[in-house]
């Protein structure tokens, strides 16, 4: 192939590529005539982009798979949160029974990164590459918390509790959800991560142990990224309310509260 040809190749494997983004699925004659190729050069090309695992052929037509949002995702974020976070969202999905879903910051946006499945089927939509709410569900809220941009789309109050506990639930009518952020070594928010139960399974009395479970594994994860400085659970004095303080390595520090600027919140007993 002469190199005129090749780049007339690559151009139209990435005009493809960009249809059927747009499209969300299609068959080989609409996305040869949207890119105008031949019909033949169309299917050539989508077989060869389905044997590298970037698209792939369902009945009704071709469609992006996961492996291409997943090389996209890390144009946009350091390819070892999901080297780091795979392992642990393993162990969490075993130990929890439940569907685990990572999602990263990327600009003004929570993108999801990955996700496994729950063993039972949950009924749950958690396409990778796709956004996740920053305002309706739990792991935008447990991100908004740590930032500022994001502020005025929630109350002070609820931000601070989120911060102070560093973990977020979401109940809606068919699932239970609870995040917990992710940071980085500078004790930056990066990412995070939920556990997501639907209805039929859900437990109240489960959820101390889920919280619990969902806020390690961010911990694990933040500590494979060089973090020293997580919240952790409220630090409750002999006497008196709860006094909920960020701290590191199980030690209150008020120079990370100044640093984040995060006022004591107090609870009664």
């Amino acid at each position: 192939m002469q190199p005129k040809e090749s780049i007339a190749a690559v151009q139209q494997v990435f005009a493809l590529l960009e249809a059927l983004a747009l499209a969300g699925q299609a068959s080989t004659a609409e996305l040869g005539r949207q890119v105008c190729i031949s019909q033949a050069a169309t299917q050539r090309l989508l077989q060869t982009l389905a044997a590298l695992g970037h698209v792939q052929q369902h009945r009704d037509g071709w469609r992006l798979a996961v492996p291409l949002f997943e090389l996209g995702a890390r144009a946009l974020q350091t390819p070892e949160l999901l080297d780091v976070a795979k392992p642990v969202m393993r162990e969490l999905a075993e130990s929890s029974g439940e569907a685990v879903q990572l999602g990263f910051l990327a600009e003004d946006e929570i993108i999801c990164l990955h996700k496994i499945e729950a063993h039972h089927s949950t009924g749950l939509s958690m396409p990778v590459g796709h956004p996740i709410p920053i305002q309706g569900s739990a792991m935008g809220r447990a991100l908004m918390a740590w930032r500022a941009a994001w502020a005025p789309f929630a109350s002070r109050g609820e931000l601070a509790r989120i911060r102070a506990e560093g973990f977020c639930e979401q109940r809606e009518a068919n699932v239970y959800s609870v995040a917990a952020p992710i940071f980085d070594h500078t004790s930056d928010a990066i990412a995070g991560l939920a556990i997501h139960v639907p209805h039929t399974r859900f437990d109240e009395a489960s959820v101390p142990g889920l919280i619990a479970q969902v806020r390690s594994a961010a911990g694990t994860i933040s500590e494979g990224f060089g973090c020293t400085a997580t919240p952790v659970r409220p630090v409750m004095p002999p006497d008196g309310p709860i006094v909920a303080f960020p701290a590191i390595n199980g030690r209150t520090s008020q120079g990370l509260v100044d640093r984040i600027g995060l006022e004591p919140m107090t609870k009664g007993l």
